[in-house]
């Protein structure tokens, strides 16, 4: 498995964390993924580590955005050729 070694991420790791924003769930965001829920977790953790700041916020029952989490797939949507946003962006997807 590739983690993240340093403050590059590419589309695959943008879409985990879309995946996980979208569906504040870790196993439901690794099923979309085609992942078991281990390694998909371990990702999300290389890449808050490698970026140097949580996007999650996990607690025993519940994932919840960071601030940065919020802005995270704003940023990975202007790279995204998708056009429909993520449910997790609702309300602040940017209309034409």
């Amino acid at each position: 498995m590739d983690l993240v070694p340093d403050a590059h991420l590419d589309t695959r790791h943008m879409r985990h964390v879309v995946a996980l924003a979208d569906t504040l769930h870790f196993g439901h965001a690794a099923a979309r993924m085609n992942m078991s829920q281990p390694p998909f977790s371990r990702q999300i953790a290389a890449i808050e580590q490698s970026l140097g700041v949580r996007l999650f916020e996990r607690s025993s029952r519940a994932v919840s955005l960071t601030t940065a989490g919020r802005i995270s797939p704003r940023i990975a949507a202007a790279f995204s050729p998708v056009s429909t946003p993520p449910a997790a962006m609702s309300g602040w997807w940017p209309m034409a």
